[in-house]
């Protein structure tokens, strides 16, 4: 499957995107329908967490209601995810001509696939500081900020962190 570009959303559905459990179910869901109890499993949470936030996300309009299908007189619901990664868009809704672009997702690596990553970004950084703009007329000085910053409740990984690891 190809990567998935990132859809905008408004202020409200970025906020619930700040779990990392959410973030995970939209992993799981993107180009597949499951049942929040697959999901569960999968993730290896607990089945009434994962509907919760199942629920929260359907209703923010990030995951779609695939199809139900009733199995021994339950009624399942099967969720999709179009994509996991997401940019805030204009208050226009456009996502076009953004003062500020940023891109936000929550992963699980050690500190050495952490400096890895960090390592491939700045080289792809590097091909496009050394190439021209296609139109230079219109081109304008962008901050480019590349920050990975470990959970809070993490406490590993706060104090490499401070100690000056990744």
């Amino acid at each position: 499957m190809a990567p998935s570009r990132a859809r905008p959303v408004e202020e409200a559905q970025a906020k619930l995107l700040a779990n990392p459990l959410r973030i995970r179910i939209l992993h799981a869901l993107v180009g597949r329908e499951q049942t929040a109890a697959q999901v569960a499993d999968a993730l290896r949470e607990s089945r009434g967490n994962v509907h919760y936030h199942i629920q929260k996300l359907h209703q923010a309009g990030l995951l779609t209601l695939s199809r139900t299908e009733a199995s021994g007189g339950i009624l399942e619901r099967y969720y999709r995810a179009e994509t996991a990664h997401f940019r805030l868009s204009n208050s226009d809704g456009s996502g076009a001509g953004f003062r500020t672009a940023r891109v936000r997702t929550w992963i699980s690596r050690t500190p050495g696939e952490i400096a890895s990553l960090m390592e491939a970004l700045t080289a792809l950084l590097g091909t496009w500081e050394a190439a021209p703009s296609t139109d230079p007329e219109r081109a304008r000085t962008w901050v480019v900020d590349l920050a990975m910053t470990p959970q809070p409740d993490d406490q590993e990984s706060e104090s490499e962190n401070r100690d000056g690891g990744v």
